[in-house]
C-alpha cells in the first residue's frame, strides 16, 4: 500500500514539476504524501536491505524489486533519496535472485529489470540477460516487456525480437490493442491481469 501511492504520487509531482506549475496548497499536500511515504518506506526496509510483506517476515523477491524499483523512480523524479537504500536493497535483490533460481520467469525478468538500473557492482547483468532470454518462451507478455526494457536500456539487438513478438501478440479491436494476462506471475496470483499487461 504504502508504494502503490508514493510511486503514483512521485510520478505526478515530476510532471507537474515539467510543466512549471504554480505550487498549489494540493502539490505542498502531495510533497508531504511523498516524503511520507518515504518514511514509512525506509521503515519497513530490513536490516539487510531486502522487504517483505511486512517489518518482521523475510525478504520477498517482488516486494523487494517493488520497493527499489520505487525508489529508483523517486530518485529519477528529483527526490532526495539515500543512496545506501538502494544500494542495500539491490544486495538483498541480488541475493534473492540466487536463492530462487527457479522463480516464475516473469519474476527474473521484473529482478532484473531493476538490478539493471540499480548498478549493483559485481552483478552479471549480461548472463542473468542470457538466462532470461533463454526463458523468454515462458514469459507473459509482462515478463517479456520487462526483459525488452532491460535489453533496450543495453543496447542489445536481441530486444528487437521482443518487440517484434509482443506486437504480434497483441489483441486488436478496432484501433484498441491489448494484452491479455490471466495470472500475476509477479505475486503468483490467479488473476486477471490484462491491465497490467497492457500497460
Amino acid at each position: 500500500q504504502t508504494l502503490s501511492s508514493f510511486v503514483p504520487n512521485v510520478v505526478v509531482l515530476k510532471a507537474l514539476a515539467e510543466m512549471q506549475l504554480a505550487p498549489t496548497e494540493r502539490m505542498a499536500s502531495m510533497d508531504r504524501q511523498v516524503s511520507e511515504g518515504l518514511k514509512r518506506l525506509y521503515d519497513y526496509q530490513h536490516e539487510d536491505g531486502g522487504w517483505g510483506w511486512w517489518k518482521t517476515d523475510q525478504n520477498h523477491p517482488f516486494m523487494t524489486a517493488y520497493a527499489v524499483d520505487g525508489l529508483l523512480q523517486a530518485k529519477a523524479s528529483g527526490v532526495r533519496i539515500d543512496e545506501f537504500r538502494i544500494s542495500n536493497g539491490a544486495r538483498a535483490l541480488a541475493q534473492l535472485w540466487a536463492e530462487y533460481p527457479r522463480a516464475m520467469p516473469d519474476l527474473k525478468a521484473y529482478e532484473l529489470y531493476v538490478l539493471a538500473r540499480a548498478e549493483l557492482y559485481g552483478f552479471d547483468v549480461a548472463a542473468a540477460l542470457t538466462e532470461l532470454w533463454d526463458a523468454r518462451g515462458r514469459m507473459s507478455p509482462t515478463g517479456q516487456a520487462f526483459l525488452l526494457m532491460t535489453l533496450d536500456a543495453r543496447k542489445d539487438p536481441r530486444g528487437d525480437t521482443i518487440a517484434t513478438n509482443l506486437i504480434a501478440a497483441a489483441k486488436t479491436q478496432g484501433d484498441l490493442a491489448s494484452w491479455p494476462g490471466t495470472t500475476d506471475a509477479l505475486m503468483e496470483d490467479l488473476v486477471d491481469t490484462t491491465p497490467e499487461s497492457t500497460a
